[in-house]
């Protein structure tokens, strides 16, 4: 019964595992381990993890794993250059909701050009909105997972709009009214 649950649960969210940590790492290679160990600790951990919460617990690993990463890596490359590059292979391992083709990829491109202009939103704000639009948590998981209150995290959340839609505005202002039309 163990072996089916567990093999669910890295089905229905290995992809979302992956590309957070690709957003945080920046680099394949280290994602994909990521990837891996947050499973092997989950198999480990698998009779102590409240399964109706799987998603937040799996989404607190992987950031602090990701973080921790990053604090060992700080010496061997600059933190900031991680940070600053994107890996666009992100936006293939969001969940797709369309079924169509033309807009799937019109879905991807605006992805796309937000994950571009979140890249200038401070790294809290940029987080919390990458767990609540693109991973799908409520306001509630992520502030479990920061240990932050509610109302902060939907604080966070209505100051990062405000600001990308100024970002959008400036550096895409082509694009900016397909995100806010009101």
């Amino acid at each position: 019964m163990k072996n089916i649950k567990y093999k669910n649960i890295v089905k229905k969210h290995s992809g979302k595992i992956y590309s957070y940590a690709l957003y945080f790492l920046h680099n394949k290679q280290d994602a994909e381990d990521v990837t891996q160990e947050i499973f092997i600790k989950l198999w480990k951990n698998m009779d102590n993890v409240d399964t109706k919460r799987i998603v937040p617990w799996l989404m607190r690993v992987t950031h602090n794993h990701c973080i921790d990463l990053i604090r060992q890596q700080k010496d061997s490359r600059s933190q900031q250059k991680i940070l600053r590059t994107i890996d666009w292979e992100i936006c293939d391992y969001i969940e797709e909701s369309e079924k169509n083709p033309e807009m799937s990829f019109e879905s991807k491109e605006r992805r796309r050009i937000l994950l571009k202009a979140m890249q200038n939103l401070p790294e809290n704000v940029k987080s919390i909105m990458l767990l609540h639009y693109f991973q799908g948590l409520k306001y509630s998981e992520i502030s479990n997972l920061f240990d932050l209150n509610e109302n902060t995290v939907k604080v966070t959340v209505h100051r990062g709009r405000k600001i990308l839609r100024e970002i959008l505005q400036n550096k895409f202002p082509e694009q900016s009214e397909k995100y806010y039309e009101n």
